[in-house]
């Protein structure tokens, strides 16, 4: 009851739910092509924008001695509600501009592919895959806190849901033998 009520409140899940009513809808309509390629690059650079506003509004990661950390002064650092790790002077990673950078990189892709796919939706599915892995490598220096094993809520859903988007793509590379062929 706790998530529901104040969990889910994250592009992970929007993008998970949207992929999933897309595909339900789908169904129910009886249409059967993939529409997944004419959203991928739009998709990523929605999120590349997006990105911007949580930049200026939320905690932008954790503690950094790296010569491009962020550091707020204690006014900023007391304004923003989100921003437990927000101390004064304290440089912490920019996340949020790793991850505009990393959806911008990805549109340039996926444009530049869009019309080179070997099966049509695949560019979607990458770019989810692709976000995937990005992420749950991102949450190490995010600032969102551990709730089971040093993880994040997000890197336990990513946990759950990349590899199902691992295997699509490894079943699609493993040879198939013709069914009464011997093996």
């Amino acid at each position: 009851i706790g998530l529901w009520l104040h969990g889910g409140r994250s592009i992970l899940g929007g993008l998970a739910g949207a992929y999933l009513g897309a595909e339900l809808t789908k169904r129910v309509v009886g249409y059967r092509l993939s529409t997944g390629d004419l959203f991928a690059p739009a998709v990523a650079a929605g999120m590349a924008i997006g990105r911007i506003g949580c930049f200026l509004t939320e905690q932008v990661g954790t503690a950094t001695t790296l010569p491009w950390g962020i550091s707020v002064g204690s006014t900023v650092a007391s304004r923003i509600p989100m921003c437990p790790g927000c101390e004064a002077g304290t440089a912490m990673h920019p996340s949020f501009l790793y991850e505009i950078a990393f959806h911008a990189a990805m549109f340039v892709m996926l444009w530049r592919r869009r019309d080179r796919w070997e099966v049509r939706g695949d560019s979607f599915k990458v770019y989810l895959l692709g976000y995937g892995l990005f992420r749950f490598a991102l949450e190490f220096v995010r600032g969102n806190p551990a709730v089971w094993a040093g993880l994040s809520a997000s890197q336990l859903f990513l946990l759950a849901t990349v590899p199902l988007l691992a295997g699509y793509f490894l079943r699609r590379t493993r040879p198939r033998i013709p069914v009464g062929s011997p093996a």
